[in-house]
């Protein structure tokens, strides 16, 4: 009987601690704004370009489009 009211008054705080850190804390945003400046995109075919000529594919188009370089980390599937 004593284990399970240990085991109850354990669980209790441990829920209390976590609503406490749920609903009142700041979840501040520490990486914001960003330092760096890269754009990288990730994705499967459409981003590696699978069947567009090169410099034509959707990556190297919205470079352009935008003005800044975009790294291409996509993933032939």
């Amino acid at each position: 009987m004593r284990t399970r009211y240990i085991i109850a008054v354990f669980a209790a705080a441990f829920l209390g601690l976590g609503a406490y850190w749920y609903f009142f804390d700041t979840h501040e945003v520490r990486n914001y704004p960003s330092s760096g400046t890269d754009i990288i995109a990730f994705g499967d075919s459409l981003i590696t370009g699978v069947g567009a000529s090169p410099g034509r594919d959707f990556i190297s188009l919205l470079s352009e489009k935008i003005g800044q370089p975009i790294i291409n980390l996509g993933v032939r599937v």
